[in-house]
């Protein structure tokens, strides 16, 4: 899990949200799992890291 930490601290850094928001983009980005949320920041940032829906 430390490697989904580091990721989760670079993603929160780049795309300026929590460090909880990133974990979730990075485990999902290392799973290949689509994320989904109702908020709409979280979704654009998704979105553009090829983690949202098609």
């Amino acid at each position: 899990m430390g490697i989904a930490i580091a990721a989760a601290i670079e993603l929160a850094e780049e795309h300026n949200v929590s460090a909880y928001d990133a974990l979730y983009l990075a485990v999902a980005r290392r799973t290949g799992a689509v994320l989904l949320t109702a908020d709409e920041a979280m979704q654009r940032v998704a979105d553009r890291l090829g983690l949202g829906p098609l």
